[in-house]
């Protein structure tokens, strides 16, 4: 019987390399001179940025960033396409 090789998996690191993606891409789109949609793109890259980084310090914190519902005293979470609702950036700034 072969034996797996055992990985470690942090999903908190995941997040954070992430956001820093999401901020590498809106600087290097916002000194791009040929995109003529500078402003906007750079702003909702920066904000997705933020919210990875937030998440990522929640998760650290063991903070739940999902939205849920408290059915029959189990957490029952939101879903979106069979997705987890995630918390937005204003909910994330208002914890």
């Amino acid at each position: 019987m072969v034996k797996r090789k055992r990985r470690l998996y942090s999903e908190r690191l995941e997040l954070v390399e992430k956001s820093r993606e999401a901020a590498l891409s809106a600087v290097q789109i916002y000194n791009n001179p040929t995109t003529t949609f500078k402003t906007e793109s750079f702003l909702v890259l920066f904000i997705i940025a933020w919210v990875y980084l937030l998440h990522a310090h929640y998760r650290k914190k063991k903070i739940e960033y999902r939205y849920y519902k408290i059915v029959n005293g189990r957490k029952k979470y939101d879903r979106i396409d069979g997705a987890y609702k995630y918390w937005d950036l204003s909910k994330c700034i208002s914890i």
